[in-house]
């Protein structure tokens, strides 16, 4: 098998995890949380869970691949374009997220930014926001030269990565932490089976779209043409 086709089934493979994740999520918030609402605390909460996973797991990795993926098929411009893109989309949602959280903790009176899992979320989203700063200033709307875009480069790349690493930490964080709340939970009750499913699917994406990205030799697929 080619480096091509291997990367098109490794790519594949961690999407289609990725997806999975999202669904079992969103049955999570639906069946067994309450669904979804803006006007109640109990369920503005729940875009939280949803929000954070499907834009700082799932869009979040479909944007840190676009330049191994679409390679192929699409010019470097437009790939910049998209990563731009889906990196401002992930952090749209992220906000989102963060402002249910926070307003569902004040409606019920809670204390917000008061676990482990608040705090190492809070630093991913402040390295995401300047990182996503930083490179639209750099590649987007180039504001640096090119030999200090050269330099910056390598930080960009290891400064997103950790970004995803710490989201993936976060998540996992968060969901252990709901679990907190579920009635029985040793007794492993569906919803147990539900949840300890889903975060092995982050585990994995995670593992994979890492895996997918510093592979040396999915580094040099062919490009596109035009």
């Amino acid at each position: 098998m080619d480096e091509t086709s291997s990367y098109s089934m490794y790519y594949f493979t961690t999407t289609t995890i990725g997806i999975i994740s999202v669904v079992l999520n969103l049955l999570w918030v639906v069946k067994d949380l309450g669904g979804f609402a803006w006007s109640s605390k109990t369920s503005q909460f729940n875009w939280h869970p949803f929000l954070m996973l499907f834009s700082f797991v799932f869009i979040y990795s479909q944007s840190i691949l676009v330049y191994r993926t679409g390679k192929r098929h699409m010019s470097k411009p437009n790939l910049k374009y998209l990563h731009a893109f889906l990196h401002v989309v992930s952090f749209i949602c992220a906000v989102i997220g963060l402002h249910a959280a926070f307003e569902s903790n004040v409606k019920g009176e809670r204390e917000n930014l008061h676990s482990l899992h608040s705090w190492i979320g809070i630093i991913t989203v402040i390295i995401f926001a300047v990182q996503l700063l930083c490179g639209l200033s750099a590649y987007l709307f180039p504001v640096l030269e090119s030999n200090a875009k050269a330099l910056f480069f390598p930080h960009h790349v290891f400064y997103g990565t950790m970004a995803f690493v710490l989201a993936i930490i976060t998540t996992i964080s968060g969901v252990t932490e709901m679990t907190m709340l579920v009635p029985n939970y040793s007794t492993l009750p569906s919803v147990a089976y539900l949840i300890n499913i889903m975060g092995i699917t982050i585990v994995m994406h995670g593992v994979l779209t890492l895996y997918l990205l510093f592979k040396p030799e999915f580094g040099t697929l062919p490009l596109a043409n035009n």
